[in-house]
């Protein structure tokens, strides 16, 4: 559904798989990137807020936003979206959305910035966060430098 761009709908799917066990963690991470694309941020957030507190270990692992909704225009259109909304007004929850996407996506350095900068803000229920930001610090630390062209 979400390649068919039904943002919506596969967000209702992922609320329906929860309802089968509401401590899988996938559930409410397909629910967050449903809702990512279709532009409920604040629904998105929490969502992925959720993910995080039931898998402490999330951050271990590579999720490819760009391979579940691979119109890159949208994703692209919801980081400037979120962009100007955080010049607005800076809430911890969409910054920590906009880090996550950016990571997702390519953006792995502005991404980490801004997940750590709404770890710092986040109230302490959000403990959980600040985790799944060292495990993607120490992910990319450990990542292999990307191979450089030799000069000519």
């Amino acid at each position: 559904m979400l390649k068919q761009r039904q943002y919506y709908r596969a967000a209702d799917a992922y609320s329906m798989a929860q309802t089968v066990d509401p401590t899988n963690p996938l559930p409410h991470l397909g629910r967050s990137v449903s809702l990512l694309a279709a532009g409920d941020y604040m629904s998105s957030a929490t969502a992925l807020f959720t993910a995080v507190r039931l898998f402490d270990s999330l951050g271990r692992f590579q999720i490819d936003l760009e391979s579940l909704v691979p119109d890159a225009g949208v994703l692209e259109s919801r980081r400037a979206d979120l962009e100007k909304r955080l010049q607005l007004f800076d809430d911890f929850r969409l910054r920590f959305l906009l880090g996550y996407l950016q990571y997702s996506t390519g953006l792995p350095d502005a991404g980490l910035a801004n997940m750590e900068a709404a770890a710092q803000k986040s109230p302490s229920e959000f403990q959980a966060v600040g985790q799944f930001v060292s495990d993607l610090k120490a992910r990319r630390l450990a990542a292999p430098a990307p191979a450089t062209q030799p000069a000519q």
